[in-house]
């Protein structure tokens, strides 16, 4: 019981409080900032691109950019930091490329 309450606290220490608050982990933040960056350029130069263009484009960037946090008390538990429902600022990236 022990381990599980160390995992529970590794993961309300990187997860937000509330479900449009952000992770709380600098080095995930920085990377979705990035891949957010690279979407904008992206975007603007494809406006008019099908949504599985944009979901296949997000797929590159996000593997070539996000940090993956490993919660050390559970070798089978990891998290991005990138869920796009965490803000409403991603909801424009999402909402294109949503089914």
């Amino acid at each position: 019981m022990e381990k599980y309450q160390d995992l529970r606290n590794e993961v309300r220490a990187f997860c937000p409080d509330a479900i449009w608050q952000s992770c709380k982990a600098k080095e995930q933040l920085d990377s979705f900032e990035r891949i957010k960056l690279r979407m904008d350029e992206f975007f603007q130069k494809n406006p008019d691109s099908y949504a599985m263009v944009l979901r296949k484009k997000y797929y590159q960037v996000a593997s070539e950019e996000a940090v993956p946090k490993l919660f050390l008390n559970s070798p089978f538990y990891f998290a991005l930091g990138i869920n796009g429902g965490w803000f409403p600022g991603s909801v424009r990236y999402f909402a294109h490329i949503s089914f």
